[in-house]
């Protein structure tokens, strides 16, 4: 009996105990009054970027900060409010946000491409660096919802999609001809590489943030007052019970990695189809943005994003 006893311990100092010490360590690392952060894009925690800005009417400014694996340090860049990130390598990464603005980072120095759009990109995406998708819109209509596309030379708009009233926040997708695109009232549309198609989503939540493991393997997250979470296996959209929190806004995961997913108050989960975690909250603002390179290691951003005033940017990382 006490040999099985030493042989149950040892496996679970090996193995970790079930249910938990798989979970990471969550530590804060900004916590400023320079303007929220929306989004990461990054190959690695030694080479990360983090986006977004200050929220303010006529789009505020943007910030972008680059965290080396040692520390968090801004880069210079001119232009609002930016919402999302999306990149090939250090000298190719994208950038969109408040007035249609798409930037762009060669390894040295952003250049604005375009601005003064009388809309929001809030999402981007591509499956190579000649194939990428900007999604966005404007909150109280007056313009269709917004999706463009860049052919490795020149940004386009792509009409007769979406509709006036709708939004469109983010796309992801796991090759060029399998592209997905959510948004408000629960609407997912999917590229099949030569037509846009809605999906049933079986939901008419706001959908916030889609990422996937594989092209049978999806999720969907959002939600205000209360978490929202899709499953796709290929074949349809399921709800899934992530757990009793409020409506999430950024959610990751990779091959062979959990699920990371997050929102208003700071509420964090993490699991899969075997079960979620809440995780500990260092925060009550709301985190908008999580990334994670597929070993261990985690980031999640945002601040007050529903309040008035100096926008607060926090950074969290779990490792």
């Amino acid at each position: 009996m006490i040999r099985r006893l030493w042989i149950l311990i040892a496996a679970l100092l090996v193995t970790g105990c079930p249910g938990g010490n798989d979970d990471p360590t969550w530590r804060l690392d900004v916590n400023d009054d320079q303007g929220a952060i929306l989004s990461f894009w990054g190959t690695s925690r030694t080479d990360l970027f983090a986006a977004g800005g200050t929220l303010e009417t006529g789009g505020g400014v943007g910030r972008v900060l680059w965290n080396d694996g040692d520390s968090w340090q801004p880069l210079t860049i001119d232009t609002p409010t930016l919402w999302w990130l999306h990149g090939f390598g250090h000298d190719n990464v994208w950038a969109v946000g408040e007035q249609g603005t798409i930037a762009h980072f060669n390894g040295s120095t952003w250049e604005t491409v375009e601005t003064g759009h009388d809309y929001t990109l809030w999402g981007i995406w591509g499956a190579s660096p000649d194939e990428l998708w900007a999604v966005g819109g404007k909150v109280g209509g007056g313009v269709p919802a917004v999706l463009r596309r860049y052919d490795g030379a020149n940004w386009s708009d792509v009409t007769g999609v979406g509709a006036s009233d709708e939004l469109f926040f983010k796309v992801w997708g796991t090759a060029a001809d399998n592209v997905y695109v959510v948004g408000d009232g629960g609407v997912i549309l999917h590229y099949d590489g030569s037509a846009w198609n809605r999906m049933d989503s079986g939901t008419t939540a706001r959908l916030l943030t889609v990422r996937g493991r594989s092209a049978t393997d999806i999720y969907a997250v959002g939600g205000i007052l209360s978490a929202v979470m899709l499953h796709y296996d290929g074949n349809r959209w399921s709800t899934v019970d992530a757990g009793d929190g409020p409506g999430l806004m950024g959610v990751w995961t990779a091959a062979g990695a959990p699920v990371v997913a997050a929102g208003f108050t700071g509420f964090t989960v993490l699991g899969d189809a075997n079960g979620w975690r809440a995780q500990p909250s260092l925060t009550s603002l709301c985190l908008h943005a999580v990334w994670g390179d597929g070993n261990g290691n985690y980031a999640l951003g945002g601040g007050n994003l529903v309040a008035t005033g100096p926008r607060t940017g926090i950074i969290i990382t779990g490792e």
